[in-house]
């Protein structure tokens, strides 16, 4: 089944938009936050930011303090904007295009390099 987002096309993918929605309300979050507390600001059922985190987690980019419950971003995160203004990044993956920013191939590093999983 073929749908369509209005606004997006059909080759958009609102899993996608959803994690990057959780790693950018978290990311600047220092003590953290809870799945509740997400869930809230996302305006997105606590089961959908849950199963995100708990796959992020996985992935190594957030951690959960068992003290408080709360999830925070790890290094990981800072991993993805290497060298880059975080800021500059959002504003490109929201306006493509806008005259006077540089495109996504202009903040790419040459390569990317990703630490090893031992």
């Amino acid at each position: 089944m073929d749908r369509t987002d209005e606004t997006h096309g059909t080759n958009f993918l609102k899993v996608v938009e959803k994690v990057f929605r959780v790693i950018e309300t978290l990311a600047p979050v220092e003590h953290g936050m809870r799945v509740s507390d997400l869930a809230r600001e996302l305006k997105q059922p606590k089961a959908t930011v849950y199963r995100i985190l708990f796959t992020l987690q996985k992935l190594g980019y957030v951690t959960q303090d068992l003290d408080t419950l709360a999830y925070v971003c790890t290094a990981h995160v800072g991993w993805l904007t290497r060298g880059q203004a975080s800021e500059t990044l959002r504003q490109i993956a929201r306006s493509p295009g806008t005259p006077g920013l540089p495109s996504p191939h202009e903040c790419a590093p040459p390569t990317a390099e990703f630490p090893s999983r031992s």
